[in-house]
């Protein structure tokens, strides 16, 4: 075989082992690309997290359920202002107030009738009124709002009670309808108010001045 097959022949090879290295790669990369995890879906509203228990009479359902109100207020801070005078820049401090919105949160009871609710597992077992009167006796920690999705189901405990309102939704106002309020008469420009006249003086009287 001579130096010139030779070589051709090695070019082959290099060429097949190539083509061989590149298709097993791109089979090993679509295998991975087919095994990565699916991207992490949005959870809708978590419920919010109460203290619940039925009423002595098990007429109602008491919770304690947190609050969160905005207060605004105003803090006082300084700040440096520069004054010229004749030529000459003096600075001086000057006390200014700054009104700020701060988030507080406290804890309020309500009482809502027996009837009007629901009562869940996690898992979505819907419990009996015999049942929800047995595990809720005493005050624990319950979801209230709506049941939990599927995604947020894994971080929850299966034997965690979820509480749901069926109350009527409060009713939105319609946009396509306006208020009639009533306007005020307009004035009549052929008539004049009648606007009493201050009474003439009499020249025959004296002021008595002291």
């Amino acid at each position: 075989m001579t130096l010139r097959e030779t070589l051709a022949l090695f070019c082959v090879l290099i060429g097949f082992f190539s083509s061989t290295c590149l298709v097993v790669n791109s089979q090993e990369a679509t295998s991975r690309d087919q095994a990565k995890p699916e991207k992490w879906k949005t959870s809708s509203f978590m419920p919010k997290v109460v203290v619940a228990r039925v009423s002595s009479d098990r007429s109602s359902l008491d919770i304690l359920e947190p609050v969160q109100t905005y207060v605004t207020h105003e803090v006082p801070y300084t700040v440096t202002v520069p004054i010229t005078k004749d030529g000459q820049t003096t600075y001086t401090t000057e006390s200014r107030l700054r009104t700020v919105q701060a988030c507080t949160t406290k804890m309020e009871r309500r009482s809502i009738p027996i009837e009007r609710i629901s009562a869940f597992n996690v898992n979505g077992t819907q419990l009996t009124l015999s049942d929800l009167n047995a595990r809720l006796k005493n005050p624990i920690h319950v979801l209230f709002g709506n049941k939990p999705d599927e995604y947020a189901k894994t971080v929850l405990k299966e034997d965690l009670v979820v509480i749901v309102d069926n109350a009527p939704p409060a009713p939105t106002p319609d946009p396509t309808k306006t208020f009639n309020i009533p306007l005020a008469p307009k004035p009549d420009p052929t008539k004049t108010p009648n606007i009493p006249l201050a009474p003439k003086p009499d020249p025959t009287k004296t002021p008595n001045n002291p």
